[in-house]
């Protein structure tokens, strides 16, 4: 998904598949950790994306991390307008 909206490398491509490959082991370990709570596994799970968003961004060039930061932007947009959907719908 990131090789289309941003155009990445060659070289881009090899260093950051690697970090979503480990990204995605370490979040279903976090998942498939039941001894965890709710709370404690979402923190774990925010700071995975955290840690390997810092290593992506190290990879790209600014104006791919522009895009990203508006890709973020409007995916926020997009889930607060649903969030207020669902609550304008629940009210009535």
């Amino acid at each position: 998904m990131l090789d289309s909206k941003l155009s990445l490398t060659d070289d881009q491509k090899a260093q950051i598949t690697p970090i979503i490959a480990d990204r995605q082991q370490q979040l279903r370990a976090a998942t498939a950790d039941d001894s965890t709570r709710r709370f404690k596994k979402a923190r774990k799970m925010k700071s995975i994306y955290e840690d390997s968003d810092k290593k992506i961004n190290a990879i790209l060039t600014d104006d791919q991390k522009k895009e990203v930061r508006g890709n973020r932007a409007a995916n926020a947009r997009t889930n607060e307008e649903r969030r207020q959907q669902t609550k304008n719908s629940s009210d009535q």
